[in-house]
C-alpha cells in the first residue's frame, strides 16, 4: 500500500503530515485490498482542508473524502471517519456480491441423489409441442 502525503500550503507542518500518515495506515483493517492512498493537506482562507483519495478493490475503485475545519487534526480525523464508512460499505458490497452465487452442494448430497431411471414415461419427444402459424 502506497501512501503519499502532499501539503499544498506552507502552514501545514511536518507533524501534521506524520499524524495523517499514521492515522491513514489504520484504514487497511477496514478493507484489505487498498492499493494506494493520496492525502492532500492545505490551508484555506477560513480553515484547514484535508482530502483523502483511496484506490481500493479490483480495478482500483476510487473513493474520495474531503473535510474542512478550523483545526487540521479535526479535519484529518473527520475525513478518515468518512473513509472508514466508505471502505466498510465497499467491503460489504463486495462480500454480498460474492455470496450471491450458487449454493455449495456437499458431496453427501450428490451421493444420495436419486439416479435417473430408464422407465417408460414421458420422453423428450412427448414434452415438445409444435405450434403452427
Amino acid at each position: 500500500m502506497e501512501i503519499h502525503v502532499t501539503a499544498r500550503s506552507e502552514d501545514v507542518t511536518k507533524s501534521m503530515k506524520d499524524y495523517a500518515n499514521q492515522k491513514v495506515q489504520k484504514l487497511e483493517k477496514y478493507f484489505g485490498q487498498i492499493h494506494g492512498i493520496d492525502i492532500f493537506l492545505s490551508r484555506d482562507h477560513d480553515g484547514f482542508v484535508a482530502e483523502v483519495k483511496v484506490a481500493a478493490g479490483r480495478g482500483g475503485r476510487k473513493l474520495v473524502g474531503k473535510e474542512k475545519k478550523e483545526d487540521m487534526i479535526a479535519a484529518i480525523d473527520l475525513v478518515l471517519d468518512k473513509m472508514e464508512r466508505q471502505l466498510t460499505k465497499l467491503k460489504e458490497k463486495v462480500k454480498k456480491h460474492k455470496a450471491s452465487g450458487t449454493a455449495a452442494v456437499s458431496a453427501s448430497e450428490v451421493a444420495n441423489a436419486p439416479e435417473p431411471s430408464d422407465e417408460p414415461g414421458e420422453t423428450y419427444e412427448d414434452i415438445i409441442r409444435g405450434k403452427e402459424f
